[in-house]
């Protein structure tokens, strides 16, 4: 399960029928990139191989800033004119080809924070649909344009502190199409995030972004910046979505004390301060998730396919919990199974009950 996947269905948006393939669509969007009927876009990843080339090192190029993954991407040659290479942030990146002709779903182009270990050429993009001639021919393209792109950095004196040295597509996706977070709920709602698929996702539902300044979508992410943007946005917005991604990096870099660091910093920077403004500023007149979009495991990297905890507050009758409970997986396992669909329509009903509009943060 992907972050996309579970995000969507938690603002209620059936994944099956609204998922635009993949990501890269909704970042292009946030970078105010229009992707046309044919056009598909790809994250675009900077990441470390071996020095022969053969294995994947680091999904993150050594985390990268965003400085130096620019000075790295203009060694890049586009092989034809309908081709965009546009930075992004850090290792992340985009490329667009425009009028593909195909769909996203006739390329496989595996993620490379799940194969990090792993011999390349197994995972280099290939179609799904060996009967199109033009998605093969797309996918044969996109293999040669990595490994040339191995060659180029390679060839020439490395950047100082630089460890890319190839770039990595994955994510293919077409222009996303989704209703309104307004018609679906019948409340206006902001995302508070840092990463550009957020922020994509919240301009394809007609939701408003928040970005705070320091907010990275990483580890050094400014929480307390993030908290005070939530803040205001709960002023004019019924429901507020604030994402926080530090455990998720911190376990595909498979750092456990690095992760038990990024939970605690949100406990105490991002949970505690959040609470303490929503009871003074709306006494019992709010609701709150808080929710965890998937599993990921530290010992490998990956993603799990397990259930994950959510906190809702104020809980249904039918929902209690013993009130020692605590937002941990152990815990968890002796309350109800809910669908993410169903965490939207439940924060609105907690908040209704309390005779004021709800307003809620949620995405941990």
């Amino acid at each position: 399960m992907e972050s996309l996947v579970c995000v969507l269905g938690m603002l209620g948006y059936t994944p099956a029928s609204h998922y635009p393939s993949g990501r890269a669509s909704l970042e292009a969007l946030a970078h105010g990139l229009k992707l046309e009927t044919g056009d598909l876009a790809f994250r675009c990843n900077i990441v470390r191989v071996s020095d022969d080339g053969s294995t994947l090192r680091d999904f993150t190029a050594g985390m990268i800033d965003s400085a130096r993954a620019r000075q790295l991407l203009c060694r890049v040659k586009l092989p034809f004119p309908s081709w965009e290479l546009h930075g992004g942030q850090g290792y992340r990146n985009l490329l667009i080809v425009r009028q593909a002709g195909i769909p996203a779903s006739s390329l496989s182009c595996p993620p490379p924070h799940m194969h990090v270990g792993e011999h390349i050429t197994p995972l280099l993009p290939r179609t799904t649909s060996p009967g199109r001639a033009d998605a093969e021919q797309l996918a044969h393209a996109l293999r040669a344009f990595l490994l040339e792109s191995f060659r180029t950095f390679t060839a020439q004196p490395r950047l100082p502190d630089c460890h890319g040295n190839m770039l990595w597509v994955w994510s293919a996706s077409g222009a996303p199409r989704l209703p309104a977070f307004r018609n679906l709920h019948g409340m206006e709602g902001t995302v508070v995030a840092g990463l550009d698929f957020m922020r994509g996702l919240a301009v394809a539902a007609r939701l408003n972004v928040a970005i705070p300044p320091g907010a990275t979508g990483y580890i050094d992410t400014d929480y307390t910046a993030k908290v005070r943007a939530t803040c205001t946005a709960l002023e004019t917005s019924d429901m507020v979505i604030l994402h926080l991604n530090a455990p998720d990096e911190a376990a595909h870099l498979r750092k456990a004390d690095l992760k038990i660091q990024a939970i605690e910093t949100i406990d105490r920077l991002v949970l505690t301060p959040l609470l303490h403004h929503l009871r003074g500023r709306f006494p019992h007149a709010f609701s709150l998730a808080v929710c965890i979009d998937h599993m990921t495991r530290v010992t490998d990297g990956k993603h799990a396919p397990d259930p994950t905890p959510c906190l809702i507050w104020p809980a249904p009758d039918d929902m209690l919990l013993p009130a020692d409970s605590r937002l941990t997986e152990k815990c968890a396992q002796g309350g109800p199974l809910l669908s993410a669909g169903e965490i939207v329509p439940l924060l609105a009903r907690a908040g209704l009950a309390q005779s004021i509009r709800p307003a809620a943060g949620s995405g941990l």
